[in-house]
């Protein structure tokens, strides 16, 4: 009789300690899940620390460089442009041209060549004006943008005026294909690179080219959806 009443005792017993291992390997699995997913966003909250810290801090880089730089900016994109470098250059040609009094004919672009790291353009034409205005001209293109240099040069002259054939080459360059990573720690700007685009910020517009006087200014538009 006794081990019938221990037997039905064990049987009722057995029942409430399989739900409570149950109930404690689900809490246990429920805390190991709730721990795995503390740390997984500890780690993201960690990840968006650093990148903020980062990019603060090459905030920091750009502002002291926009200190140095005179508020336009322009030159950068034009100094080896990705586009129509050759519509740039043309444009300079003739602005240069104008201020020198020089007068320009048969105008021609060759092929685009690479050139260490860049693309080389070249452009051909024929300048008339004084010895002065065709030195100058001459000089002028060692201070315009996009960047460009004499690749050769003929003259003849006779009583009134000085008769040039003049190719240049015009410098380009790919955008990059690469961006720098968010993750990446910045570096200051060495002086020779400050001092390289200060430089740059003191070269010759191409005409069409108009130095923004609202740098940092952006005009707001109306919601053409009225929302």
């Amino acid at each position: 009789m006794k081990d019938y009443n221990l037997k039905t005792e064990l049987t009722y017993l057995a029942k409430p300690l399989l739900i409570v291992l149950i109930f404690l390997a689900l809490l246990i699995g429920a805390l190991l899940t709730s721990y795995n997913r503390i740390s997984s966003v500890r780690e993201e909250i960690q990840q968006i620390e650093t990148t903020n810290r980062i990019l603060s801090q090459k905030i920091t880089v750009l502002e002291k460089v926009v200190d140095v730089l005179p508020g336009d900016i322009t030159f950068i994109d034009i100094a080896l442009p990705s586009r129509t470098p050759v519509l740039y250059g043309i444009s300079q040609i003739k602005l240069q041209a104008a201020r020198n009094g020089v007068s320009l004919t048969n105008i021609k672009s060759g092929t685009q060549v690479p050139d260490d790291g860049v693309f080389r353009n070249t452009v051909s034409f024929d300048a008339q004006g004084s010895e002065a205005g065709i030195y100058s001209l001459l000089e002028s293109f060692s201070k315009t943008l996009p960047l460009m240099s004499i690749d050769k040069v003929s003259m003849s002259k006779n009583a009134d005026f000085l008769l040039a054939n003049i190719t240049l080459n015009i410098y380009s360059a790919d955008l990059p294909k690469k961006l720098p990573s968010l993750n990446s720690a910045p570096s200051e700007l060495s002086k020779a690179e400050i001092d390289l685009l200060l430089e740059l910020s003191s070269y010759f517009l191409p005409a069409f080219i108009e130095p923004s006087s609202n740098v940092g200014n952006v005009e707001s538009r109306s919601d053409p959806f009225g929302i």
